[in-house]
């Protein structure tokens, strides 16, 4: 049997502060085909939304369109991500902060098919 190279989970934002924007740890998914994200807040008041930014030269962040919004609006919530076949070979997540307070992780997989 043969093995996928894979990206083990992997927290890429640590209890960040929701009171401010934030930006992930960059990670590198030039060899991978599908990257998933998991994002989980804790809050009760934290209104904001989060984003998905490619990179090539790890410089130039450009967002990509989600298929459905990723917003935060008072309330203990998580999303998951399922990326398929990207052209960058950098990636990181992005909160911007509207109001409120609260915790949050965001946790990556990935895979070659």
């Amino acid at each position: 049997m043969t093995l996928k190279p894979v990206i083990l989970p992997v927290k890429i934002l640590d209890t960040g502060d929701m009171s401010t924007s934030l930006v992930s740890d960059v990670l590198n998914i030039q060899y991978m085909d599908n990257i998933g994200l998991q994002i989980v807040w804790t809050t009760s008041d934290a209104v904001g939304s989060w984003s998905v930014e490619l990179s090539i030269n790890g410089d130039d962040w450009t967002p990509i369109t989600l298929s459905s919004p990723v917003n935060v609006a008072g309330t203990n919530d998580n999303a998951y991500l399922d990326l398929n076949q990207l052209s960058a070979n950098l990636l990181r997540v992005v909160y911007t902060s509207t109001s409120g307070t609260g915790t949050c992780d965001v946790w990556t997989t990935a895979k070659i098919i």
